[in-house]
């Protein structure tokens, strides 16, 4: 399956969300590591076992960067995600893939990121923002092709969800805005 535009699929705590979005195209599966919802480093392996396809990414709040390193040395990943501009610096300094999660909407930076995820729109109005820049806000079936008509937009981000019971979830929201980014 094929989508018009990136998306990251974030706080993914169990299989259901990965294999649903692995099967619908997502191009990032992110898992928290640390905080009230983070994923043990034994679960994290057992999911990314079960799924193929989406780069994996390892999502921070709360923890130093050393604890990032530390932590990411045991775990497969593609990409680090982190909530702090001088965290993201840190670990680009250290030669670490790392996406920016820009919680309070700051100015996005020159440096060497991945990607950044912002939570309002407009984005900054400079241009050549060196990576892709992904919406995580407002985002609905009816208004996702407006977003991704913003010219510095690369993507979205949708967030995961417990599961009600193990294997069964409700995936309305997500597939209702998934299905209206599939191509042709």
């Amino acid at each position: 399956m094929a989508l018009k535009t990136a998306v990251y699929l974030s706080n993914v705590t169990n299989l259901s969300d990965a294999r649903y979005g692995a099967g619908m195209g997502v191009k990032y599966l992110g898992f928290p590591m640390d905080g009230d919802n983070a994923v043990d480093p034994d679960t994290y392996n057992e999911i990314i076992n079960w799924v193929s396809g989406p780069l994996r990414v390892l999502e921070f709040r709360h923890s130093s960067p050393e604890q990032i390193m530390a932590i990411a040395e045991k775990n497969q990943a593609d990409y680090l995600c982190v909530t702090s501009l001088d965290k993201a610096k840190a670990l680009c300094d250290n030669r670490y893939s790392v996406i920016w999660d820009n919680i309070n909407d700051e100015e996005l930076p020159e440096i060497a990121l991945e990607a950044a995820i912002i939570h309002n729109i407009p984005v900054s109005e400079k241009t050549g923002i060196p990576y892709p820049v992904l919406l995580a806000r407002d985002i609905s079936p009816e208004n996702v092709d407006n977003v991704l008509g913003h010219p510095h937009l690369s993507g979205i981000t949708l967030y995961g969800s417990d599961e009600i019971r193990p294997g069964y979830k409700d995936y309305d929201q997500i597939a209702d805005i998934l299905e209206a980014l599939e191509t042709d």
